[in-house]
């Protein structure tokens, strides 16, 4: 596994791109504990709608579901790091959150692939 820290003046775009490549994919939620202590599943295989910044309010969200009856949205405070997670080959597999106290929010894919081998459809830009 590959990763690669978006700087922080890029988050905005960075999310906006990744939001619009792999909208609708299957993704689980883990929050990770700072130390010792398992992770916690707090969605699981639930299409992505977006990861958005609000830098108003120093706010991460990441919404998924696919109706609003069937929506969540998970917000992580005060985020100090964003982490790209990639395969070896260079395939996006998820992004990690971090917080202070080494505590951080997951979100990966169910399977990674490219956008463009996804159901046969094209590729989101």
């Amino acid at each position: 596994m590959k990763t690669c820290e978006i700087a922080r003046p890029e988050w905005s775009s960075f999310f906006r791109s990744f939001s619009r490549q792999h909208e609708d994919w299957l993704v689980t939620v883990e929050e990770i504990p700072g130390g010792e202590g398992s992770t916690c599943v707090e969605a699981r295989d639930l299409p992505l709608q977006g990861i958005f910044l609000d830098g108003h309010d120093d706010t991460i969200s990441i919404a998924l579901g696919e109706t609003r009856e069937h929506h969540l949205t998970h917000t992580i405070a005060h985020p100090t790091r964003v982490i790209l997670e990639q395969t070896d080959a260079g395939i996006d597999h998820g992004v990690r959150i971090n917080r202070d106290h080494d505590q951080a929010t997951r979100v990966h894919f169910r399977s990674a692939v490219r956008p463009e081998d996804v159901d046969g459809l094209p590729h989101k830009a």
